[in-house]
């Protein structure tokens, strides 16, 4: 019988209230849109199919901001090309 009186009890909280807040879990961040970090993770992804200075000439042109957004609109393909003629 003290079972069933127990459950009529209100129960004492034994986690303080502020150690409930939820916790935010954030997956891995992403680079920006059009950031150097993401032209350049792109680039990466070319540079066992092209020569080191087509590589190197391509990561300097990346710093150019509206080179760059053009460079991230081309589909694979064009970019290998778009390289080739820096």
């Amino acid at each position: 019988m003290n079972l069933f009186e127990a459950s009529f009890k209100p129960k004492l909280e034994t986690t303080p209230p502020e150690s409930k807040s939820s916790k935010l879990i954030y997956s891995p961040e992403k680079p920006e849109k059009n950031s150097i970090e993401e032209a350049m993770a792109e680039l990466n992804k070319l540079k066992l199919t092209i020569p080191i200075d087509e590589y190197m000439a391509g990561s300097l042109a990346l710093i150019d901001d509206k080179l760059r957004r053009v460079f991230m609109c081309y589909p694979e393909d064009a970019r290998r090309e778009w390289i080739r003629c820096l």
